[in-house]
C-alpha cells in the first residue's frame, strides 16, 4: 500500500500552509485573547 501524497495532495497541503502562516497567523494572540473570529469579516484571501 502507498502512503505516499501525490503531486496534486502536496499542492494542496503546500497552499492550506501558506494561507495559515500569511493570512490566519497574523493576529492570532489577539482574536484568541478577545475569544473572537469573524468569519465574515471583510478579507482578501478570496479570489
Amino acid at each position: 500500500m502507498n502512503f505516499e501524497l501525490s503531486e496534486e495532495q502536496l499542492a494542496v497541503k503546500e497552499a492550506a500552509r501558506d494561507f495559515a502562516q500569511n493570512v490566519l497567523k497574523p493576529g492570532v494572540i489577539e482574536r484568541d485573547n478577545l475569544q473572537n473570529f469573524q468569519l465574515n469579516k471583510s478579507n482578501n484571501w478570496q479570489s
